[in-house]
């Protein structure tokens, strides 16, 4: 639940791509 709430945070700042394909690799 924590990941997802970090995930919410970088998509509201607009880094959720960045963020996404850093955690995701």
């Amino acid at each position: 639940l924590r990941a997802q709430s970090q995930k919410h945070r970088a998509e509201r700042k607009g880094n959720s791509t960045k963020l996404f394909r850093l955690q995701r690799n």
